[in-house]
């Protein structure tokens, strides 16, 4: 149920969704702790679905600040269902993937996104962190790292509200720069883009969410204050992100004025995602059982 970063782009190597779909396979297949991170997402994820059901979400999107310096590009994100990250995954249904051209470099090191400070969106306290997770050589050719223990990779996560954290996720091995408890100032530099976890390539993955739990949370829509857009198609709305835009920050666009009501419905595709992935996965480990008794039946 764990969703690698990527979209489709026409520079993609050859064979790219092959290897991708491969890594996906083996990692939930062959590594427990995707297992296991996947069933918890997927049974966290019903909760929340059952919830939202009635009348779906509604309300404004959140204004943060961009949370990188410079020129980045919008790899994967916005408000509609065709934009989303990912529509069916309702924790990461707002969620942003900002990647640095050009891509597709021989060696790691060499990507200008890796190593690029990351920053704090808002103030906050910091409520969680993971790091040791080391950053996955072969970008950019589809491959994942498949034997990884968490899926996001080194991470923090912040809380600037009761019901508001901020998640950011694939963060490089060694960069992080603040522990749980410790407060952040909006922009302080509170780690650097990686490519840990399951990532094709170094970029930052970005989310709000109304939980500190990764796996019974709701994604919340993004506003962001002081995004700039170079190129691209314009939002329609200051702040308003979404993929294909060539972004950077710049002074406050919105004028403090509050963002325009939103609604986001339930929709089938959790309910969905949910199902198969419990399905599959149900299905397999009765496999691993019917293997193991006919083992040790000799």
């Amino acid at each position: 149920m764990t969703r690698p970063d990527t979209t489709a782009r026409p520079d993609l190597p050859r064979g790219f969704y092959a290897r991708l779909w491969i890594s996906q396979i083996a990692a939930l297949l062959l590594n427990p702790f995707v297992l296991v991170f996947s069933l918890r997402q997927a049974v966290g994820q019903l909760l929340v679905w059952a919830q939202l059901v009635p009348g779906g979400w509604q309300g404004a999107a959140v204004p943060v600040r961009l949370p990188l310096a410079g020129r980045w590009r919008v790899l994967n994100g916005g408000l509609t269902a065709r934009q989303s990250h990912s529509w069916g995954l309702l924790a990461q249904r707002f969620a942003y993937d900002f990647v640095r051209d050009p891509q597709g470099l021989p060696k790691l090191a060499e990507w200008p996104a890796f190593g690029a400070p990351v920053l704090a969106c808002a103030e906050g306290e910091v409520v969680a962190r993971r790091e040791g997770l080391r950053d996955f050589a072969a970008a950019g050719l589809g491959w994942i790292d498949w034997r990884v223990r968490d899926p996001r990779g080194n991470y923090l996560l912040i809380r600037h509200a009761p019901d508001r954290f901020s998640l950011y996720a694939h963060l490089q091995q060694g960069s992080l720069r603040v522990a749980p408890g410790q407060r952040v100032q909006a922009g302080q530099q509170i780690a650097a883009v990686g490519n840990s976890g399951h990532s094709t390539e170094p970029h930052l993955h970005f989310q709000l969410q109304d939980r500190a739990s990764g796996f019974a949370c709701l994604g919340l829509p993004l506003r962001f204050v002081d995004a700039l857009v170079l190129e691209g198609p314009e939002a329609g709305a200051p702040g308003l992100l979404h993929e294909g835009q060539i972004v950077a920050p710049g002074p406050d666009q919105t004028d403090g004025a509050p963002g325009a009501p939103l609604r986001s419905p339930a929709g089938i595709a959790p309910l969905w995602v949910s199902l198969v992935t419990l399905l599959g996965v149900g299905l397999y480990l009765r496999q691993v059982v019917r293997l193991g008794v006919w083992l040790f039946s000799f």
